[in-house]
C-alpha cells in the first residue's frame, strides 16, 4: 500500500473524478464521508455475475473492482455544494 498526501486537492479530485487517469487501478476499499459515510469494499463477488463473467474473472486473477468500474458511483456521492469532511 502507498500513502500520500495531496498538497492541491482540487486538482487531485477532478482528475481521479473526471479524468481516466486513475481508471486502471484496483479499488481495495475506500471511505467517503458526506452527511453519512459510506463504506466500499472493493473485493470482487464472483457469485454476483453470470457464469461466463465469474469464469473470465477467476481466469484473470482479478479480486477488486476497477476504479472506472466504481467511479460514477463515488462520484454520485460526493457531488453536490458542500465539501467531503473525508475521502
Amino acid at each position: 500500500m502507498i500513502a500520500l498526501n495531496v498538497q492541491d486537492v482540487k486538482d487531485f479530485m477532478a482528475r481521479l473524478l473526471i479524468s481516466e487517469e486513475f481508471d486502471s487501478f484496483w479499488l481495495c476499499e475506500a471511505s467517503i464521508t458526506t452527511f453519512s459515510t459510506f463504506q466500499i469494499d472493493g473485493t470482487l463477488r464472483p457469485e454476483f455475475f453470470d457464469t461466463e463473467e465469474a469464469e473470465a474473472l477467476t481466469k484473470s486473477g482479478r479480486t477488486y473492482c476497477l476504479w472506472q468500474e466504481v467511479k460514477p458511483y463515488c462520484f454520485s456521492i460526493i457531488k453536490g455544494k458542500k465539501n467531503t469532511a473525508f475521502l
